[in-house]
């Protein structure tokens, strides 16, 4: 062996190439812990005012962010329990998403509570509601009434999950423009006679 291939091979033995998949590991436990909490706090508040508060509604529709027309085929015994299978889906594919590349601390949090609070409110709708609101119909429990809607805890977490993310994106790009190291202009071409 030659001295330059020992050399090789002690580089290669001691700086090891970087484990990517420990980085999603860790992207991934900050996501699904959000997602527990807000998940674990989302239920129970609603199932502390389904017992306890006289004006708790049952939004069997699309919710606050879907309009009118689309709320009626969310509230279909049919349609609306395969709209949010298809949303199940939907959200894990953007978990794997947020995971998969490094992101800001405020990209990574405004994307778990995003995630977290679409999930608790498609849990209610998939069956947990029997267990929040037992006797109701298939929905999400909404009992806090601010603005003249009604809210829940997992609406105020795809809220303030979402301004977050927004901001850590914009502050992302924003650094990105102020730090990027200016080019250096191209030497101009000589003449094609001076090529030859």
């Amino acid at each position: 062996m030659t001295a330059s291939e020992t050399v090789l091979r002690q580089a290669s033995v001691s700086s090891p190439v970087p484990d990517r998949s420990a980085g999603t590991g860790r992207r991934l436990a900050v996501v699904l812990g959000v997602l527990t909490a807000v998940l674990w706090f989302d239920q129970v508040t609603k199932a502390w005012a389904w017992r306890t508060w006289q004006h708790v509604q049952i939004d069997s529709g699309g919710g606050l962010f879907v309009g009118r027309p689309w709320g009626a085929v969310w509230a279909d015994p049919l349609a609306g329990p395969v709209l949010d299978l298809l949303a199940c889906m939907l959200l894990v594919a953007v978990t794997l998403l947020v995971v998969r590349r490094r992101r800001t601390p405020l990209v990574l949090s405004g994307a778990a509570l995003a995630i977290a609070g679409w999930t608790s409110d498609l849990a209610d709708r998939l069956g947990l509601h029997t267990w929040t609101a037992p006797g109701s119909s298939r929905g999400v429990v909404d009992f806090y009434n601010w603005n003249g809607r009604v809210w829940n805890l997992a609406d105020a977490a795809i809220a303030l999950g979402t301004l977050l993310f927004a901001v850590g994106v914009l502050v992302s790009a924003l650094r990105r423009l102020l730090t990027a190291a200016p080019q250096a202009p191209r030497p101009p071409r000589p003449p094609y006679a001076a090529r030859l």
